[in-house]
């Protein structure tokens, strides 16, 4: 997934290490190799607070991550004869996701804890200055995807962060995007697109950069803006019509001692099975309540266990969608035998449940969108009775 035009050398680094090498010569290495390092960081996110110390607290002591990373990324450029290593930590909830930047000494030079979703990290180099790019996919409301390019430059004693920019944004029968043309120390240009029929002009936008602010601006910044306002009016449930025969289900008692429960729409034909089981589309057998159809789709909601966690069931990552009074973090499709299947999780306060659409191969292709209104309606609402 190539971020910069061809101006811009790049070298896109999605294993675990890399090394780019940005000018001649040799640069002075690391203290510890970068495998070593790796070890470091892994082990700092697994809790191991003498490894968080050696990398500068990169987590917080109080609160560190109940679940295991999605990835660990680890990436280096030089400058002026001095290595920066780049680190990119991934988790399943958002706010433990880290960007950070070292020296060779292992001093930390800048921690970004705002990124979310499925993270990418890569180096580049412009004009002699060196820079990491990292990409953030999310998924909101169930349907709306966003890619968000964030630039951070590394100067000999410090590293910040300069540009923030949308990359793409998907809804059903939409699609914007930026393509990055150039990127130079004075400013970046960028190519926009977007369907007819917006109130919206696409082409050229530009950012220049702003020594005072240490960021490259655009005042308008027009994709970025037209996006907020898309995303904040998209309702899904009222954008995309309820397919025929499709009606709301109580399933849940509340959660907590409040009347609260969780919802979801499905059709008036679907039948329901209570204590269900589901073994082979799970990481372990659980027992829920089960809706099916009679092709054979199927969805499975539980209650998961204090102690325990989604990912302790669900057999693929989750990518990071909508914060409410309540969380909901959604999967994307992935195949489970015969079948294909996708996870949702819900939590609110200490409660948690995860629910799992199991569809055959004989149905998925035909009624998929249906599956995907029914899974992105998972809700929590106050109780009508």
């Amino acid at each position: 997934m190539r971020i910069f035009g061809a101006a811009l050398v790049a070298v896109f680094c999605i294993v675990s290490i890399t090394s780019c090498e940005l000018l001649t010569g040799e640069p002075r290495g690391f203290v510890a190799p970068v495998a070593e390092i790796e070890r470091l960081v892994r082990a700092a996110s697994e809790g191991d607070r003498a490894a968080n110390t050696a990398m500068s607290d990169l987590f917080d002591d109080a609160d560190f991550p109940a679940e295991p990373a999605n990835r660990i990324l680890l990436d280096s450029v030089a400058l002026d004869g001095e290595k920066f290593l780049g680190v990119l930590v991934e988790f399943p909830e958002a706010r433990h996701n880290r960007f950070a930047v070292y020296d060779a000494d292992l001093r930390l030079m800048l921690v970004d804890r705002s990124l979310e979703g499925n993270l990418f990290l890569d180096a580049a180099s412009f004009e002699e200055k060196a820079a990491f790019s990292v990409v953030e996919r999310r998924v909101e409301k169930g349907y709306l995807i966003f890619r968000e390019l964030n630039l951070y430059r590394v100067e000999r004693d410090t590293a910040f962060r300069a540009l923030t920019a949308a990359l793409e944004y998907r809804q059903p029968k939409l699609v914007l995007s930026r393509r990055i043309d150039t990127v130079t120390a004075a400013g970046i240009s960028s190519t926009v697109s977007a369907p007819p029929g917006l109130d919206f002009v696409a082409g050229d936008e530009s950012f220049v950069y702003d020594p005072e602010r240490a960021e490259y601006v655009n005042p308008e910044n027009r994709l970025d803006s037209l996006i907020d306002g898309l995303a904040a009016s998209y309702d899904p449930l009222k954008e995309r019509p309820k397919p025929k025969g499709v009606e709301a289900y109580s399933v849940y008692p509340p959660f907590n001692a409040e009347a609260e429960d969780v919802y979801f729409y499905a059709p008036k034909d679907w039948r329901r099975q209570n204590n269900a089981r589901l073994s082979d589309a799970l990481a372990k057998p659980a027992r829920g309540i089960r809706y099916y159809e009679r092709s054979g789709a199927s969805l499975y909601v539980f209650t998961i266990p204090n102690g325990e966690k989604p990912s302790d069931y669900a057999d693929a990552p989750f990518v990071q969608s909508s914060e409410h009074d309540y969380r909901v973090a959604l999967s994307e499709y992935v195949r489970r035998g015969a079948n294909m299947v996708r996870y949702a999780a819900l939590s609110r306060g200490g409660e948690r449940r995860l629910a799992v659409i199991v569809a055959p191969p004989s149905t998925f292709d035909q009624r998929r969108s249906l599956y995907d209104y029914i899974i992105g309606s998972l809700r929590v609402e106050v109780s009508e009775q």
